[in-house]
């Protein structure tokens, strides 16, 4: 099941709590007035949300909408451990189609997130620490964190190949953080510890481009932006900076993949 949330900096977070099952217990039956969501540290749980039957592991991700009857067919297994978060629900908010292709500004997310990400778990750590302590405009701060959960878990959602691929996203990270220079097939395999062919498969499933095209794009983009929010910079400059050979290879792509030369793009 997809839901799609409103992105609110301000939403209320009324629980978030660790929880630690060291028998097995079947999760509660119950139709919330609060969305539930939940983060599996350890063990197996089983959730029927509606009539979706929800088999999640370590490491995976459960939202369970306010207004929705869910409930457990199965005991969790035994020393299984979560992270659970409660917050309010806006009356905007509701169930989409799974082909949903343009959701306005809403962050859709999934009932079942297999295999969330480091910079997830973090936040559910830090939101239930900061939940539980004294510090000062502790709500803001809960708020804050949850808002970064669900744009992260919208992000994961709507790339479903990057989701279940962290050895690309660490790929697509480094290359956003070195744009200086072109990273050949090789360097970028020995990084990841993996061969040339396996890495070139996995990065198109993910992305739908081959690596070198993929470079090409992002650093073409980005200059786009710069080339029209700053004027003063010479394309030998940009070249440069983006590790194209000199200013007349950086302006054939540039034409290439926009139909004009940058400074008629400028």
């Amino acid at each position: 099941m997809n839901y799609a949330l409103l992105p609110d900096n301000n939403r209320r977070v009324s629980e978030a709590y660790h929880i630690h099952y060291p028998q097995p217990v079947y999760h509660p039956a119950r139709l919330m007035k609060e969305h539930d969501i939940f983060y599996m540290i350890d063990g197996r749980w089983q959730v029927t949300l509606e009539d979706e039957v929800i088999d999640l592991e370590k490491g995976d991700i459960c939202f369970l909408p306010a207004g929705l009857h869910h409930y457990g067919r199965q005991p969790c297994k035994a020393q299984t451990h979560t992270i659970y978060i409660h917050f309010a629900w806006d009356k905007h908010e509701n169930k989409v189609d799974n082909d949903l292709e343009n959701p306005g500004d809403r962050i859709v997310i999934s009932s079942h997130i297999k295999s969330c990400t480091v910079s997830v778990s973090k936040y559910f750590h830090e939101l239930a620490g900061i939940f539980h302590s004294s510090l000062p405009r502790k709500e803001l701060r809960c708020s804050a964190v949850l808002s970064l959960i669900l744009e992260e878990l919208g992000d994961l959602c709507a790339h479903q190949g990057l989701r279940q691929d962290e050895i690309v996203q660490n790929m697509l990270a480094f290359l956003a953080g070195h744009p200086h220079r072109f990273y050949s097939l090789d360097e970028l395999a020995a990084k990841a510890a993996l061969s040339v062919k396996a890495l070139e498969n996995r990065f198109k499933a993910a992305t739908g481009q081959p690596i070198h095209k993929y470079q090409v794009n992002a650093k073409l983009d980005q200059i786009a932006g710069l080339v029209k929010s700053n004027s003063y910079t010479s394309l030998k400059t940009l070249a440069s900076n983006f590790g194209f050979y000199d200013e007349f290879h950086l302006s054939a792509a540039f034409k290439k993949k926009f139909g004009v030369a940058p400074t008629r793009y400028r």
